[in-house]
């Protein structure tokens, strides 16, 4: 089965009246090892518009879904693995389960910092699809579905 290795996307964002843009976008490919159909990464969050730092929170938001996806998806299979465990780490199953981990660690990363710098009622949305072909998985946390 061959699938595109490439394809076209764009970003589009209102501000809806306000003076600073507070979504983030990402976009960006997972490859384990040469030769792999890579894992694509499609994420917005969306700052909660009138609160402070909204921005802030959405931009580190993705830094941090990214991040521990990659840890997730490429670093620790790729570690000592063997071919089962390859083909384990691309399977649906995992790959939600992968997600799911990466959202809530998000989540909790997010609380942290809001907390920390004493921002109150900062807050992001997320959504993200994780394109593994032929199939995706969706997640979003907040209402940004």
């Amino acid at each position: 089965m061959n699938f595109r290795k490439d394809f076209d996307c764009f970003s589009w964002s209102e501000i809806n009246g306000r003076a600073e843009n507070e979504d983030s976008f990402l976009v960006c490919e997972l490859t384990a090892a040469p030769g792999e159909i890579p894992l694509t990464i499609l994420a917005v969050a969306d700052g909660m518009g009138g609160y402070e730092h909204g921005e802030d929170v959405s931009r580190e938001a993705l830094k941090k879904i990214a991040l521990v996806l990659f840890e997730l998806l490429v670093l620790e299979p790729g570690i000592n693995c063997q071919k089962e465990e390859k083909k384990k780490s691309r399977s649906r199953e995992f790959l939600a389960e992968a997600l799911k981990e990466a959202i809530a660690q998000t989540n909790a990363y997010i609380k942290r910092m809001v907390k920390n710098n004493n921002w109150h009622n900062s807050g992001t949305t997320l959504a993200v699809v994780l394109i593994s072909p032929p199939e995706a998985i969706a997640a979003n946390l907040g209402d940004s579905p």
